[in-house]
């Protein structure tokens, strides 16, 4: 029998940060990586995602990860997927902005693993 690891989507544009969080990511998560907001959205509907990981600036559009937040909110059958932010973003005020928008959690580049690991078990519960 086979254990069922949390399936994570983690939507980012740069391919270097998607490669280091392959790396570092512990392997007690399945992890999915979307570079666009189309691939998200694609993966959704074929994966059992069970957290998103969100940057917010996708390509060259300035917080496109809010937008694709949104759209996500707007499906039923994803209302209730907790989101993180991931952002370059390090005033307190760009926290309490993205988390009264609709993320779970807010996390800021470079990743801590341990802060990361951290947030994922507590939206995982």
């Amino acid at each position: 029998m086979s254990i069922k690891l949390p399936h994570i989507l983690y939507v980012e544009d740069e391919a270097i940060n998607a490669l280091i969080m392959k790396k570092i990511l512990p392997k007690t998560y399945a992890l999915s990586i979307a570079h666009d907001t189309l691939s998200a959205l694609k993966i959704l509907e074929t994966a059992p995602i069970c957290l998103i990981l969100m940057d917010i600036n996708l390509g060259n559009h300035e917080e496109e990860g809010v937008q694709l937040m949104q759209t996500i909110r707007q499906n039923p059958s994803w209302q209730k997927l907790p989101m993180l932010a991931l952002t370059s973003y390090t005033e307190p005020a760009h926290k309490e902005r993205f988390l009264s928008l609709g993320f779970e959690g807010y996390l800021t580049k470079p990743v801590v693993l341990e802060e990361l690991v951290h947030q994922f078990q507590r939206l995982l519960v």
